[in-house]
């Protein structure tokens, strides 16, 4: 069985209930249990006190939570989603995130396709990114990110650094991490693999992505840099990783495709 979300979805003017109900028994629902299903799934999706509401009243976000439900109505093994993000509210994309989630705990198949790629790393296992219509790359986020180096390491400071003092401190920073620092495309060595931002007082690390990596440059700036600068927050910017490797990607020879 297969449920599937298009990406604009339209439908007569009739109530949630009648419409899941309509698809539930056109999948083939145990007729038994579909009042429970549809209940259930309204009340998951705050959608349980429009259950008798002609949907012309109904916002986009309920519209695209609706459509959702008519996806999983009748507990399909593989599922194919097309934006089901579009139009939600945060309260609603989370909701909707968790319950891919629950969804892939119970083995469920699912193909989602979505411009909103900070949302695809919480929710898949592998991606394929494509560009004009050529797959570009295929494979887990952090095998990726490892193979087109976008890897990078927040270091946030308390206090600023002196304008004058921010290229020596770069240069040995770099002395003393480079062993576990990557360097970039368009440089030989590591110029430009360590930055600061003296804005919003931080620095940026491009960094080999890993885990080992990261814990040993955190003790060298603990220990070897203390007098010069004090560490209030140290992280991998996750939410921007992956919108990084698609643009990374994209100007990369189509050779990588995998």
């Amino acid at each position: 069985e297969m449920g599937f979300l298009i990406d604009i979805p339209h439908f007569y003017n009739t109530t949630p209930y009648c419409l899941l109900r309509h698809i539930a028994n056109i999948r083939n629902y145990p007729r038994k249990k579909i009042k429970l299903r549809i209940d259930h799934l309204l009340k998951t999706f705050d959608l349980y006190k429009w259950k008798y509401k002609k949907l012309k009243i109904f916002s986009k976000g309920m519209i695209q939570k609706l459509s959702f439900m008519i996806a999983i109505i009748h507990d399909p093994e593989l599922i194919i989603l097309d934006e089901p993000q579009t139009g939600l509210d945060p309260n609603a994309r989370i909701k909707i995130r968790e319950y891919l989630k629950s969804l892939q705990n119970e083995g469920k198949t699912i193909l989602l396709s979505s411009h909103l790629l900070t949302e695809l790393r919480e929710v898949c296992d592998k991606i394929a990114l494509i560009n004009q219509g050529v797959l570009i790359g295929f494979d887990t986020i952090d095998n990726l990110e490892r193979a087109f180096k976008t890897k990078e390491l927040i270091c946030e400071i308390i206090n600023p650094i002196p304008i004058e003092r921010v290229n020596e401190l770069i240069i040995k920073l770099i002395r003393q991490l480079e062993p576990f620092l990557e360097a970039k495309e368009d440089h030989t060595n590591f110029e430009g693999s360590i930055t600061y931002n003296h804005q919003k007082n931080f620095f940026t690390i491009c960094y080999d992505g890993k885990q080992t990596s990261r814990s040993k440059i955190l003790k060298i700036l603990s220990t070897e840099f203390e007098s010069d600068l004090t560490i209030s927050s140290f992280y991998e910017p996750k939410i921007s990783q992956l919108e990084s490797l698609y643009y990374q990607m994209i100007e990369q020879n189509p050779k990588k495709l995998k």
